[in-house]
């Protein structure tokens, strides 16, 4: 696993992260990133963004690329998946 969080400037923060577990990799009490319940036989890269272009207002918004290669018993299938979210916050108003 490899990544990166930077502010690219006083309204731009990004992230990334790569990651890469083994099929044979196996941790009972892992608690990592994966998009899997198990740590184990997927690659992947994360991409996050967070803007603010004012004081009150942020969007956030992040894309995850990976695949996971599952074991059948007429072979092995590679899936590839791609997740997406975004976020906008803005402050609450009182009346």
């Amino acid at each position: 696993m490899l990544g990166l969080v930077s502010s690219l400037s006083r309204t731009v923060d990004f992230s990334l992260l790569w990651r890469s577990y083994d099929r044979h990799f196996h941790s009972l009490y892992a608690t990592a990133f994966a998009e899997g319940t198990r740590p184990s036989n997927e690659r992947g890269v994360y991409l996050g963004f967070q803007l603010k272009p004012s004081a009150t207002l942020k969007l956030n918004a992040y894309v995850d690329f990976f695949s996971i290669s599952l074991a059948k018993i007429s072979g092995i299938y590679p899936i590839q998946w791609t997740g997406m979210a975004a976020s906008l916050e803005l402050p609450a108003t009182k009346k």
